[in-house]
């Protein structure tokens, strides 16, 4: 069996989507994994909104049982205290210093791939390391901003928080900043693993770039290119995936070989194809399907005459 393709962004992509998704123990068939998907998001939506009940109904039922404040002779006027502002400004600083820390490490960590004595030509890194320094600067101006207006927002003479104001002031930037840094964390990896990616496709002379002869047989794999070739035994691959669009074989030392589906132009050659792995690697897992894969019977040896003198063809 031979084919021929060209890999793309896309296929590393949607491998590495696959991947993880097979270890987290998430659905690969995109119908389903939409399913769970919606089905996550829904219970979700129902917490978020099962939480902000039991907080308003805390809220509401606190100030209304609070007991009426007894009539009380005339005292000195308390000396001035912080008030809420004050209090949250504060509270909001800690968490944005923290931000802007992070932002510093992971701006100056970030470095794309390279190797000794060799620098390709390929797109830079300064985007990913630029905005990792814009939120630093930005939350340390923030944070800056914020312990001045501590200073400088008027008191409150006698500022006793109830409960929830407290709470609030408390956990409010906390929960805020979590929020903030998961958020732009999920982006931030999507935007790295999509840049990393595209990265192999966009150094010069790569490999991947060239157009791939993929020949299958019972003895195993072969991979090649204009530039390179590579022979593989089936006893290599330890497992393989099955995507939407492609056939991951994964190797015994955590690598991976990908084969797209639309490689297999004939009419049933990717099911014929799929059948071999299944033949010869032991675990892995496809897309479902309506039946198996079709198995080919084994074509009977033909006999083959064995030579014989003159004297024993007479003798027959």
């Amino acid at each position: 069996m031979t084919v021929n393709f060209r890999y793309n962004a896309e296929d590393f992509a949607e491998a590495n989507k696959a991947k993880l998704a097979a270890l987290s123990g998430k659905p690969v068939d995109p119908a389903a994994a939409k399913a769970k998907s919606r089905y996550g998001t829904g219970v979700m939506r129902w917490v978020f909104w099962l939480g902000m009940a039991v907080f308003l109904f805390s809220f509401v039922w606190f100030h209304g049982n609070r007991p009426p404040s007894r009539p009380r002779l005339p005292a000195p006027e308390p000396p001035l205290t912080h008030n809420f502002l004050q209090t949250l400004s504060i509270s909001v600083t800690a968490p944005l210093v923290l931000l802007a820390l992070i932002g510093v490490g992971i701006g100056a960590g970030t470095a794309r791939r390279r190797i000794p004595f060799y620098t390709p030509k390929m797109p830079s890194d300064r985007i990913v390391r630029s905005f990792w320094r814009m939120v630093a600067v930005v939350c340390m101006l923030l944070s800056i901003g914020a312990l001045i207006a501590s200073f400088n927002l008027p008191t409150a003479p006698d500022w006793r928080p109830d409960l929830v104001h407290l709470l609030f002031v408390l956990f409010g930037p906390w929960i805020v900043w979590l929020f903030l840094v998961v958020m732009l964390f999920r982006w931030q990896t999507a935007r790295v693993k999509k840049r990393q990616a595209g990265e192999l496709f966009t150094v010069e002379g790569s490999t991947l770039l060239q157009q791939q002869h993929l020949e299958a047989s019972d003895d195993g794999i072969t991979v090649s290119n204009p530039l390179a070739a590579h022979r593989y035994a089936w006893t290599y691959f330890v497992s393989y995936l099955e995507s939407q669009n492609l056939l991951t074989l994964y190797t015994r030392d955590l690598g991976m070989q990908i084969v797209p589906r639309r490689a297999f132009a004939e009419p049933g050659s990717f099911e014929r194809f799929c059948g071999l792995v299944q033949t010869h690697v032991a675990a892995g897992q496809f897309l479902p399907r309506q039946s198996g894969f079709a198995v080919i019977a084994p074509v009977p040896a033909l006999p083959i005459e064995s030579e014989m003198n003159p004297r024993e063809r007479h003798a027959t």
